[in-house]
This record gives structure tokens, sequence and C-alpha cells, in this order.
């Protein structure tokens, strides 16, 4: 749980340290799920649910973990606004460096993404990525 943890923590600081997503999601960032009253926009951020790989290629293991970003825009909204949310998420997270405590960051790679629509008809962007982690000695 440890590396889930650090991994969570360093996706937050890096989406903090940047004033062009923030500035984006005015609801701020949220892991999982937003509060009920958050205003849109706002994005959440989780691991996905399922086992995390590893790559024995060295001596050392490599983690590879599953993470999804959903951006949520009011239906009342232009899908301009989600679409300009969605290229500073990935301007941000593409193939960026994260430091995340007790691993040595290998690589975060996105390997999927669509639009479409949430229960309430308000727009939903889809993103995930792949992160390579290998633990620090």
């Amino acid at each position: 749980m440890a590396t889930i943890t650090a991994l969570l923590d360093a996706i937050y600081t890096k989406y903090d340290g940047d004033t062009n997503l923030k500035a984006e999601l005015t609801g701020g960032l949220w892991h999982v799920e937003a509060e009920q009253e958050t205003v849109m926009p706002y994005g959440t951020y989780a691991i996905l649910p399922s086992a995390p790989e590893y790559d024995f290629g060295d001596t050392t293991p490599v983690e590879i973990i599953s993470v999804q970003f959903n951006i949520y825009v009011d239906k009342n909204q232009s899908d301009a606004s989600l679409k300009s949310a969605y290229d500073d998420l990935v301007t941000l997270f593409d193939e960026c460096s994260l430091t995340v405590t007790g691993h040595s960051f290998m690589r975060m790679h996105r390997v999927n993404n669509f639009f479409d629509k949430d229960d309430e008809s308000n727009w939903r962007a889809v993103i995930e990525y792949e992160v390579m982690l290998e633990r620090s000695s």
C-alpha cells in the first residue's frame, strides 16, 4: 500500500504545482470522487482496480500501475472547456517526471482516453496512464 500512497501523493503534488490545470479545474482535483457540492469543472484520479503488473527483466522488479483521471464539465457549458482542461492535463502528465517516495520513477505514459457524458449528461473526459516504478533499495 505504501507504493500506492506514494504515487497518489506524487500525482497530487504535480497537479498542485501547475497553474494551468488548476485554473481549468476550478472545482479542484479529487482522489476517487469529489465532494457532493463541488462545482464543475473538476477532476478525479484513482488507481484502477487491478492487480499490479511486474516486469522482472532486470534484477530489480518494476511495478506497473494503472491510473485513471476523469474531468467533469457541466452539461450547460461548451465542450471546449472540457477539451481545454484535457489539453492541460495531458500536457502536465504525458511522459512527465514524478517524485515517488521510496521508488525510482521510470515512466508515465498515456494508454487510453475518450470523451463522453456521465449519467447526468455532463461532459466527461477519461484519461488512463500506466506508471512504471522501481522500488528503491
